[in-house]
Parts: C-alpha cells; sequence; structure tokens
C-alpha cells in the first residue's frame, strides 16, 4: 500500500509506493503527483502534489483587478482587486467619488474592507484614497485624508501663518470688539438679520413701532441681540408678530434706548426703559 511521506502531521504529505512493492519509476511518480496511479485522475487527491498545487491556485488572489461594470459597491464584497474605468459607472452606486479607480476589497467573512483609490482622468489625477467597513449589517461611511493643501484651504480663516506680520490697525479691525451702529429708520420697521448687534435708531412721527418678527421669516440664533433707540418726540411701540413672545413690552420715551434677545423658541426678552 503507498504510504505518505514525512512524519505524522507534518505539512505537505504525499503517497509513494512501500519499497517492497517494487513498483516501477513511473507507478512512483504518479502517486507522487496526482495520488494515484493514473495519468488522468478525475479528481485529485487532496495530499498529492497536484492536489497542494490546485488549492494553491484556487485560493490564491488573482493579481489581475476584474473590471467594474454599472454594479453598486455594496454588492461587491469578494476578496479581490477591481477596476472602474468608466466614471459614469460611479455615480449613483455608492462609491466615494463619481471617478474613475480601483478597488480593493478584504472579506473574512464578518467583516469586509473596501479601498478605493481613486485616479480621476487626463488632467485631472486624483491620487486620493477612501475607505470603509461592513460590519453588522451596515456599511460605515468612507473615510479619507486630508492633504496639505485642503488642511490650508479649510483652516486657512482660523490661524495666522508665520510668516505673516501685523499692524496694529489690522489686530484692530479683526479682533476689537463690535461697535453697535445705527440703522435709521423713518418709519414703522420689522427687525432683519441685518439688524443683529447694531441699533435700530427709529425717527417715525407719531412715535411709530419696531415689530419682532417670527423664527418663519426671520431666523435668528439664540443670544441675538438687537438694540433699539427712540430719536421720536412721541413714544415708540414695541410689538410682537403673531405667536412671538416678548417680556417686558412696552414703549420708548424720546432718547431711549432697549435692548431685545432672542431666547429661542420666539421668546424675547426686552430690557432697559420700557413703559
Amino acid at each position: 500500500m503507498p504510504e505518505n511521506i514525512g512524519a505524522t502531521g507534518a505539512p505537505y504529505n504525499t503517497k509513494i509506493p512501500r519499497q517492497d512493492e517494487n513498483a516501477d519509476i513511473q507507478t512512483a511518480l504518479r502517486l507522487y503527483h496526482y495520488g494515484s496511479d493514473t495519468n488522468n485522475p478525475s479528481e485529485l487527491e487532496p495530499d498529492s502534489l497536484a492536489g497542494y498545487l490546485d488549492s494553491l491556485e484556487t485560493g490564491k488572489l488573482d493579481q489581475a483587478p476584474q473590471t467594474l461594470l454599472n454594479q453598486n459597491l455594496n454588492t461587491v464584497t469578494t476578496t479581490g482587486f477591481y477596476y472602474q474605468p468608466i466614471a459614469a459607472n460611479a455615480v449613483g452606486n455608492n462609491y466615494p467619488s463619481d471617478l474613475v479607480g480601483f478597488l480593493k476589497v478584504l472579506n473574512d467573512g464578518a467583516v469586509v474592507v473596501q479601498e478605493y483609490h481613486v485616479i480621476g482622468a487626463a488632467g485631472n489625477i486624483v491620487n486620493k484614497s477612501y475607505w470603509r467597513v461592513f460590519y453588522s449589517s451596515s456599511w460605515s461611511s468612507w473615510q479619507t485624508y486630508a492633504t496639505s493643501s485642503e488642511v490650508t484651504s479649510i483652516t486657512s480663516e482660523l490661524y495666522h501663518a508665520k510668516g505673516v506680520t501685523w499692524t496694529r490697525n489690522e489686530i484692530a479691525e479683526r479682533y476689537a470688539p463690535i461697535y453697535f451702529t445705527e440703522n435709521l429708520k423713518t418709519a414703522n420697521y420689522t427687525i432683519a438679520l441685518a439688524d443683529l448687534n447694531k441699533v435700530v435708531a427709529m425717527n417715525v412721527a407719531g412715535g411709530g413701532t419696531v415689530t419682532v418678527p417670527h423664527s418663519s421669516t426671520t431666523v435668528f440664533q439664540p443670544g441675538s441681540i438687537v438694540n433699539v433707540y427712540n430719536e421720536s418726540s412721541s413714544p415708540l411701540t414695541i410689538a410682537a408678530a403673531e405667536n412671538v413672545t416678548v417680556r417686558n413690552l412696552g414703549t420708548l420715551e424720546q432718547y431711549k434706548e432697549a435692548s431685545l434677545r432672542y431666547r429661542g423658541n420666539n421668546v424675547w426678552v426686552a430690557a432697559g426703559p420700557l413703559f
């Protein structure tokens, strides 16, 4: 009976005839190569040299990428390399970018990792990678790195370059306290976003009315402040639009000024010499 070469449990055991079987060299080689005494086995023995080579060939990761057509990337989960040569195919198919690129997929049965390397096109080479993970029945969002130019464009308004020198006036323009400049009005008026951190100076014959608007028409952020000043000799009325609450509503006498602060949910607070 043919026997395995190697110790028990050793890797890559293959079969050859025993010495007492007096087998010819061709029989021995066929057994070694195929695991059976035949030149054309219907099924390869796993413990043969051909069986091992076939297992390696079947299980290897193909180096030549497969061409992607119009597949949704959520369905491309088999380990391998892929290529998307047509940018239009990437549109609406869960790609991180609507551009030509290479896809690498790793799948261990429970977790899938996708990495998409964007190429771009002639004259517009992108050279950027994105990655995401499928785990527990859902895909994560695509992630990528930020290049130095992107960091600069995103944060340039938030920091000073080391080589920039500012004068005292330039620093004052950027960091000085906000001055409450006046918006002069000579007729009844509804405050607007342009009045934020300003003074609405009213000079209306007979006093007039300043109205605080509803958030459906003018979206102030909580904490917003608008001051109101009355220059008219008649009392100025501060009113609230429909479904707006202004605490401490009243009128302003001539040369008096009041502050209106927004608390959110269409609730304002008036502070000042209101009567």
